[in-house]
């Protein structure tokens, strides 16, 4: 069930691409992938577990300063595009792209997958 939603939120991605959905401690629950092999997508294990630990150690330090809650984070490096978001409960979207991916589209479609994931998750 989780990985027609993923592939369904896949479709909307232009470009080389791979999406996980990740549990709060950083293990990934199910992920898709679709790559032209020109992009070579990172172990997407390793990839959540270290950017949701990354993203908690960010969330503790911006309540500590008085922060709202953490919604999202986005990595930008010379070949891929990182962003990971809540989607529900404990649960997060991690999504890798290539460099040909649009910023914006990346992020729209991930601030819609909570109502996309949201049923199957609850």
């Amino acid at each position: 069930m989780f990985r027609e939603r993923l592939r369904a939120l896949l479709a909307s991605l232009d470009g080389d691409a791979a999406l996980a959905l990740v549990s709060a401690d950083g293990l990934v629950v199910e992920s898709v992938v679709r790559t032209s092999g020109e992009l070579a997508i990172p172990d997407l294990e390793m990839l959540a577990a270290e950017l949701v630990a990354l993203s908690a150690s960010i969330s503790d330090n911006h309540r500590e300063f008085g922060g709202d809650a953490w919604r999202g984070l986005s990595l930008v490096t010379e070949r891929l595009n990182l962003s990971l978001t809540t989607v529900a409960d404990g649960f997060l979207l991690l999504a890798a792209t290539d460099d040909e991916s649009t910023l914006g589209r990346i992020r729209f479609e991930l601030r819609r997958a909570p109502l996309q994931l949201a049923p199957v998750l609850s």
